[in-house]
């Protein structure tokens, strides 16, 4: 698909190319049928089409209308009275591309991503092919092809987080947790782990149905993500089990943070319908290199102490 994308840019890059020198050379005579065509072609292309001169001075031979339909009414004008303007559209992220385009320094086989303001404020993913053009060893021109990838973008993050989120809780699935136990276990990190299982809801779906067990998790989660924060992350990692996953912590801290959580467990219990009752556990390493299972042993452990008749005192070691 990508070879057949590449094509396309490199045919259309060249029709512009084409139309350009067609026009240059016959601007005092009537187009040709062929030139008509190839200049209908461009002109009505969806994509945005362009050939722009970097020397001597900054200037566009030729740009598509289409790019009206991208950005918004009077972007083509704008563009050809001042070549510099897209440098305000581009997304401040991706100026450092657009940069490394134009002179040069990035590796035109493959698709430039980046993002440009839309008259409306909004930023607008494009996917561009590029093909620079040289004279002496320097690049004095650029042509290529660019598309509107916003809905491929979007697309992408919506698998992206259902690949990482839990359906129920909206929270961050066992796929996620286990990625960045791998992740923590190849690197220097202080990291803290935090396992929860969730006492009662075998009760609770035995007693009163799935229905109102599903809800027992989801205001779980809830509780365990008012936690949540930058070096905080809490996913759901079995039926009834929860972990939170800090980074950049102390054992301190941990500590801190386990209390806070029961306490604040508590205060839900007393208006809820349905209390919550977890066990919880944890482990802590100022170095994760290598140690990310010990430490889920480690908190595992110590979360089935504090679930076998701990009566409600946690106890870790």
């Amino acid at each position: 698909m990508k070879i057949v994308w590449i094509s396309i840019g490199v045919v259309l890059g060249v029709l512009a190319l084409k139309s350009i020198q067609l026009m240059k050379k016959r601007k005092d005579e009537s187009n040709t049928q062929e030139d008509c065509r190839i200049y209908h072609l461009l002109e009505h292309a969806k994509d945005i089409i362009y050939y722009v001169e970097i020397e001597p001075i900054p200037r566009y031979r030729y740009l598509s209308p289409s790019i009206d339909t991208a950005l918004g009414d009077n972007v083509l004008e704008e563009t050809f009275e001042n070549p510099f303007a897209i440098f305000d559209r581009i997304h401040p992220e991706d100026y450092n591309t657009l940069e490394q385009k134009i002179n040069g320094q990035i590796d035109f086989n493959q698709p430039i991503i980046q993002r440009w303001k839309h008259n409306n404020g909004n930023y607008i993913w494009f996917e561009e092919y590029a093909t620079p053009i040289y004279a002496h060893g320097k690049i004095v021109a650029l042509q290529g092809i660019i598309r509107n990838i916003s809905d491929k973008v979007e697309l992408m993050e919506r698998l992206e987080y259902q690949v990482s989120h839990d359906r129920l809780t909206g929270i961050h699935n066992r796929d996620f947790f286990e990625n960045h136990m791998r992740k923590y276990n190849q690197t220097d990190e202080s990291v803290a782990m935090v396992l929860c299982d969730l006492d009662n809801l075998k009760s609770i779906n035995d007693t009163f149905g799935h229905k109102q067990g599903d809800e027992l998790i989801q205001n779980t989660a809830t509780v365990l993500s008012s936690f949540s924060a930058t070096d905080t992350t809490v996913c759901r990692v079995g039926g009834d089990e929860f972990a939170l996953l800090l980074t950049n912590t102390s054992d301190s801290e941990v500590t801190k943070l386990v209390n806070d959580l029961t306490d604040q467990l508590e205060q839900f219990n007393e208006t809820a319908k349905f209390p919550i009752y977890i066990s919880m556990g944890y482990a802590f390493r100022s170095n994760s290199r290598g140690e990310m299972e010990n430490m889920y042993m480690e908190a595992d452990k110590w979360m089935y102490e504090h679930k076998n008749g701990k009566e409600g005192q946690l106890s870790f070691g």
